[in-house]
């Protein structure tokens, strides 16, 4: 039984990495980090962050609307991209030379790597704490497993868990 339940898993899991022939998603990053992602209409996020278009129909083309990187400094870059149903794309902001705040937008960056620091230590505490309360002395992820669907092994108890952003769903 156990060993359906981890069929199906890894067969949802690897289904949810397919893009609808509707939809394109594009991961924005920026170099520096730390870049807000935005249009004139809506906030995405701090990059990197991923956006999702859907489009009226399976294979479409279209452009979208200035996407905008703003680093805290004030610097800004912007672009339009070609959206193509179906496709999964990556796009790298590269923050304008010769604008003042370089420094600031630095500072930014590293503090956001520290704070990642910082929830990746809470999270690999919460994952001991939970082998403790259930017995084990702790967890560890698979080797060579470092994507989406991972598994830990807490007692001699296989579990998946699949992250997905800021969401992490165990089985």
């Amino acid at each position: 039984m156990s060993q359906l339940i981890i069929a199906v898993l890894i067969s949802f899991t690897l289904v949810g990495c397919a893009i609808a022939p509707n939809k394109v998603s594009i991961t924005f990053d920026s170099y520096p980090p730390g870049a807000t992602i935005s249009s004139d209409t809506k906030v995405f996020g701090i990059a990197p962050t991923t956006v999702v278009w859907t489009l009226n129909a399976a294979g479409a083309r279209t452009t979208s609307e200035p996407i905008i990187a703003t680093w805290v400094s004030g610097a800004k870059v912007s672009t339009q991209m070609n959206l193509v149903g179906g496709k999964k794309e990556g796009f790298i902001f590269q923050r304008p030379s010769g604008v003042a705040g370089l420094d600031a937008d630095i500072q930014w960056a590293i503090h956001l790597s520290q704070q990642k620091q910082i929830q990746n230590a809470e999270t690999s505490k919460a994952w001991a704490n939970l082998g403790k309360a259930l017995g084990g002395g702790g967890s560890s992820p698979a080797p060579g497993n470092n994507s989406g669907l991972k598994t830990y092994y807490i007692n001699g108890k296989m579990i998946m868990c699949n992250e997905v952003g800021n969401l992490t769903s165990c089985y």
